[in-house]
């Protein structure tokens, strides 16, 4: 097998599993106060409000990035909101869109904050129900091969090459027919 051969076939490999795993069922919780709505290849696909919901794996991943950013947001303009109230009080001016994201920065309240994503995820995934077509056998599983190199190479070769004659000399030609004969005298 040549090294693109193999490059092409775990490239496959790769796909099918991705594409059995984007069937896999997941469960999600919508934590919030309305209903959610997923649009996937134009159908839509509702999630209730306060409700657990089983669905496929790439369903539940775009559910789950949407919400978290729509929570997210919703602190983001929840704090806005109080900080323009103290600052219409004091007479001064509502914060400008640039302030508004410097603000937002300085809270940690963006869509990349790991550590508030993480903490919304942990609401939002409730975790694998069942993996999609997932049935372990010796065929599917397959195990890296970690011995070194030449030992693998030399293996293939005998795989490849034609069984080699045993070349035996003449006095030990000698040797073995003496050593047979003595044994069936004994016998």
């Amino acid at each position: 097998m040549t090294i693109n051969e193999d490059r092409k076939m775990r490239m496959e490999q790769e796909k099918k599993e991705m594409e059995r795993r984007s069937l896999d069922q997941l469960k999600v919780f919508n934590p919030l106060d309305e209903d959610r709505t997923v649009i996937w290849d134009g159908f839509m696909h509702p999630f209730p409000a306060k409700k657990d919901t089983i669905t496929v794996r790439y369903l539940a991943k775009k559910f789950i990035r949407e919400t978290i950013d729509y929570m997210i947001n919703l602190d983001e303009q929840e704090a806005v909101d109080k900080e323009n109230a103290k600052r219409q009080k004091a007479g001064h001016q509502l914060m400008t869109g640039k302030e508004r994201e410097t603000f937002a920065n300085s809270l940690e309240l963006t869509t990349s904050n790991d550590k508030l994503r993480a903490k919304y995820m942990k609401m939002v995934y409730k975790g694998l129900v069942k993996n999609y077509g997932f049935e372990p056998s010796l065929d599917r599983v397959q195990q890296k091969d970690t011995r070194p190199a030449d030992v693998r190479l030399m293996e293939q070769l005998d795989e490849e090459m034609p069984a080699v004659e045993e070349v035996v000399s003449d006095d030990d030609k000698k040797k073995d027919l003496e050593r047979s004969i003595s044994e069936t005298k004994k016998n």
